[in-house]
């Protein structure tokens, strides 16, 4: 699943007259979060510091959560069949299902199946016909048997409900018909046991079921489900058309899913697999702009994982009111329905990450699928890792970088309010498991892994996790076992202190040159009460007297360690500890202005954002700072980086750099951004009216956002 916390207003349709509001209060990210998901985060870490009444450290804290543990399983569950149908005035789901177990204890003579808040009218032996008996809470229904079954023995059930979701597991939008311009929809999210609040199944990560599903609507509506559509009719005296879906593999029934909705599909087929692109009737014309990419991450990821899609569809459906911005259920993926937008709109924004994210899951979630709610980082961190590699792929390496970068800086920002180890089994509810460090930190300890032991390692090993545990639930030990037999390197000291420790390690660097040589300490200088001192492996660049440059990677399993490098020819160039900072750790370096302008020339697109971010917190210099700034935003390559360089000169900017702010139009600045801060800066140094800069922009800009702020703008000034 995607949470609505990893939504960048990069997956936000912001609307025109919000624009300048928005670009007022970005600071250096290269599009703002957005002001609801800061909320939503605050309300987390409030929660999180009010869980602990430790006041020793006013810093972050150690979340202090009860244990808790699945509840043990009895039965297997084989297959389930699902017909609903819905009562939409009064948002009802009226169900009956089917439930084949097989019995996994050797004397079993009860079953409890998940059934939350719904009204169970009867359950019954399909074998025999016998009403069963069975008493009820708000969670759960406790079915008595009439014998004892042995091992291995099997049992089929009926059971007759009516459930009333309180918004939890199913979600009518609209139910009424009544809201304008507000479509009528049915959708589902079963992560994590949310399912049983419409469905009596076993709600169980570990749990794994092939399906079948009947859906009866009206027939104006479309439906969508798991696996293939078979077969859709009216049966003889029904007003209802039956859409019937069939899963022929088997998956976790938190992956359950339908969907309802007046929607418009193109289909299509390649190399095994039917694609199904859903969207609202009037984004017909944008639906391969929509999913674009689709296609090659099927092919990149098949090839990179060296396992072909595991499904023969691929359904991709966005839904109103989503409560998450993605959700990877088994062949069919939902997302919320800012996903939809125009042949404008795309010249700016994308949703790359979101689709590779939800594409993956089929993966490593879906096929492979964590045991419990404790190794959700299993699934989560493979997919935002997988993110970055598809980044990679598609853009390139600066863009995976930056991407990275954004993961820390996600990460570190939640680890300022806590801290924990990423597998715990200590939470509430399984939801206090979606955060940065399930997500972020996860897929960065991943990216540190693939980096310490090599691209051919890395892929054999993950190859070798999924190919041992197809169609079965895992969790971290699984992951360790795989890397371990493909790399012959014992990881113990690697996942005890990344996945099973808090915090990260907090390092200063200093460099030195004295006496023909080159020093560089690097000391850990986090709370060691709280966190342990890393083993780390860390990169040290530098480039010789011939430009060249060279790595040497040095072991630190010391707090405090200085390392000495040969400059008998007084030539040695900058020492650089981890430039791409592959280590999850946050450094300290005590750098002079001189040496953060330098840094803007580095090949590393983290360092020169770094330096940018440290010269925010500087005084510039008129005459010499702000210009060498500006010879750099001419240089720049990366549209991230120029967009936080003029963030940083905008104070700077004045009526002698007309030329350089009237310069940036979309013939030579990508970056939309970019180009809307220039808008704002000459609006406030030449005014609105007769602004040549400005009309240029309004009529030949292509961009959707600066049209809109543009509007904004000239409507202010009328």
């Amino acid at each position: 699943m995607h949470p609505l916390f990893k939504t960048s207003a990069a997956y936000t349709i912001i609307p025109v007259l919000f624009i300048a509001t928005l670009i007022s209060s970005c600071a250096t990210s290269s599009l703002p979060v957005s002001q609801t998901i800061h909320a939503a985060a605050d309300t987390v870490q409030a929660a999180v510091r009010a869980e602990t009444d430790d006041t020793t450290y006013a810093d972050w804290v150690i979340p202090e959560r009860p244990e808790q543990f699945l509840r043990p399983r009895s039965w297997d569950l084989q297959h389930q069949k699902i017909w609903v149908r819905f009562d939409f005035p009064d948002e009802r789901v009226l169900g009956y299902t089917e439930l084949l177990l097989t019995s996994i204890s050797s004397s079993n003579n009860a079953l409890i199946l998940d059934a939350k808040t719904m009204q169970i009218e009867s359950i019954r032996d399909i074998e025999t016909s016998q009403m069963l008996s069975f008493t009820q809470d708000s969670a759960t229904v406790h079915i008595e048997l009439p014998v004892t079954y042995s091992h291995s023995d099997t049992l089929i059930i009926g059971v007759d409900y009516l459930a009333t979701p309180p918004s939890r597991g199913l979600y009518f939008v609209n139910p009424s018909g009544l809201q304008e311009d507000v479509p009528t929809q049915v959708w589902t999210l079963g992560q994590p046991e949310d399912n049983s609040f419409w469905l009596p199944t076993v709600d169980h990560p570990a749990e794994r079921a092939t399906q079948e599903t009947w859906i009866s609507v009206p027939d104006h509506f479309t439906t969508i489900s798991n696996g293939a559509l078979i077969d859709s009719r009216v049966e003889p005296g029904d007003s209802l058309r039956t859409d019937y879906w069939r899963m022929d593999l088997p998956h976790a029934p938190y992956l359950f899913a339908l969907a309802v909705g007046e929607y418009e599909v193109l289909e299509k087929y390649s190399s095994g697999v039917t694609y199904s692109y859903f969207v609202e009737p009037e984004f017909l014309p944008y639906a391969e702009i929509i999913y674009r990419d689709t296609e090659d991450m099927m092919t990149f990821f098949s090839d990179y994982l060296g396992i072909e899609y595991p499904w023969s569809t691929y359904a991709q459906v966005p839904v109103r009111n989503f409560i998450a911005s993605g959700m990877e259920n088994t062949t069919a993926s939902f997302y919320f329905d800012a996903i939809q937008i125009t042949r404008q709109q795309a010249l700016d924004i994308e949703f790359q990450d979101l689709i590779a994210h939800e594409l993956i899951h089929q993966w490593i979630g879906n096929l492979v699928t964590c045991k419990d709610w404790a190794n959700l980082p299993v699934n989560e961190g493979f997919a935002t890792y997988f993110e970055t590699l598809y980044r990679n792929h598609r853009n390139g390496f600066d863009e995976a970088q930056w991407k990275s970068m954004q993961d820390r800086e996600a990460y570190f920002t939640e680890a300022m309010q806590f801290r924990r180890p990423i597998i715990t089994n200590r939470y509430h509810v399984p939801e206090d498991m979606y955060d940065r460090h399930t997500y972020e930190k996860k897929g960065l300890v991943l990216r540190m892994l693939h980096h310490q032991v090599g691209d051919v390692h890395w892929r054999g090993a993950v190859r070798q996790f999924i190919n041992a545990n197809l169609y079965e639930a895992v969790d971290w030990r699984d992951v360790k076992s795989a890397f371990e037999q493909e790399t012959g390197r014992n990881l113990d000291t690697f996942f005890e202190q990344w996945l099973l420790s808090p915090g990260h390690p907090e390092i200063e660097v200093a460099t030195w040159y004295e006496n023909n040589e080159g020093y560089v300490r690097v000391e850990q200088i986090q709370d060691l009460q709280r966190q342990p001192v890393f083993d780390l492996e860390l990169d040290i660049h530098y480039f010789d007297e011939n430009g060249a440059n060279h790595i040497r990677t040095v072991k630190l399993t010391t707090a405090d360690s200085t390392y000495v490098f040969d400059d008998a020819s007084g030539k040695l160039g900058e020492l650089v500890v981890d430039p791409d900072r592959f280590v999850l750790a946050s450094y300290t370096e005590n750098l002079s202005i001189a040496d953060l302008i330098s840094r803007l020339a580095h090949p590393s697109i983290t360092l020169r954002h770094e330096a940018i971010a440290a010269l925010s917190d500087r005084t510039l210099d008129m005459e010499h700072t702000v210009p060498q700034l500006v010879e750099a935003f001419q240089f720049e390559i990366s549209p991230h980086i120029r967009l936080a360089l003029f963030s940083l000169l905008e104070p700077y900017l004045g009526e002698q750099h007309r030329s350089f702010i009237h310069g940036l139009t979309h013939e030579n600045e990508s970056n939309f951004s970019v180009r809307i801060r220039a808008a704002q800066k000459s609006a406030a140094l030449f005014g609105v009216r007769d602004n040549d800069y400005l009309q240029r922009l309004a009529d030949d800009d292509p961009s959707y956002y600066v049209a809109g702020y543009l509007e904004s703008l000239f409507q202010k000034a009328e």
